[in-house]
């Protein structure tokens, strides 16, 4: 008896450590990302098209389990595979929150144990430019602060007016903040900074669209010569 216990205490730990390992897959994306997944693409287990004579069937579940498979995403196979073990997502308008993919292979009528792992879709941040220091007299600083970029994103930027540090590009930090400081160059009335494009973390590059633009008015102050008689 002892060792019958032992034994379903050792199934039920491995079960549970499987499924423990299964449920830390997780991918993170952003929106309006194309990702491919795949299965079966080795030997033993298969090649380019899975196992034979098996189809794979790929569903999609939001946070409160609903099948939205297709609605907001398409999936299609991708080439060579027409059995479905290889698939192409294009994740589309699918709103930034968390899923999970599933993937079900059938032979005959045989289903074998399904596959899945967490997809977490991150929104895509809009950056927003403030120059903090609305008019500044010749030769000073302004200061220009973003807001609301993508996480730890990489932005560029132009300057007019002045130098810029950091120069451009700038990486924002975890909450998509970052500040600009622009030393006037002296002679214009007036210095523009416009946000133009956003690196995102997984190396995608988000074109600003339009350019966001702030600028600081300069004054400058030009006193003629004494003159006397």
């Amino acid at each position: 008896m002892k060792n019958l216990s032992l034994k379903l205490f050792a199934v039920l730990f491995v079960s549970l450590l499987g499924y423990s390992l299964q449920a830390q897959l997780t991918q993170n994306i952003f929106e309006g990302e194309t990702k491919n997944y795949s299965v079966d693409t080795v030997a033993p287990d298969g090649g380019p098209n899975g196992t034979t004579g098996s189809t794979y069937t790929w569903t999609v579940f939001d946070a409160t389990n609903t099948d939205i498979t297709g609605t907001t995403m398409t999936i299609t196979n991708t080439p060579p595979s027409t059995s479905g073990n290889a698939v192409t997502i294009n994740w589309d308008t699918t709103p930034a929150g968390q899923y999970t993919l599933h993937v079900l292979e059938t032979n005959g009528s045989c289903e074998g144990t399904e596959e899945f792992i967490n997809v977490i879709i991150s929104p895509i941040g809009s950056p927003v430019l403030t120059a903090l220091d609305t008019d500044i007299c010749s030769g000073e600083t302004a200061e220009f602060e973003i807001t609301g970029a993508s996480a730890n994103s990489i932005i560029t930027f132009t300057v007019t007016g002045g130098t810029a540090a950091p120069v451009s590009p700038i990486t924002v930090d975890a909450s998509g903040n970052g500040t600009i400081i622009v030393t006037h160059d002296g002679t214009t009335a007036q210095i523009d900074v416009t946000l133009t494009s956003m690196e995102l973390p997984n190396g995608t590059v988000v074109a600003i669209t339009p350019p966001v633009t702030a600028n600081t008015t300069v004054i400058i102050i030009t006193t003629s010569t004494i003159t006397f008689d």
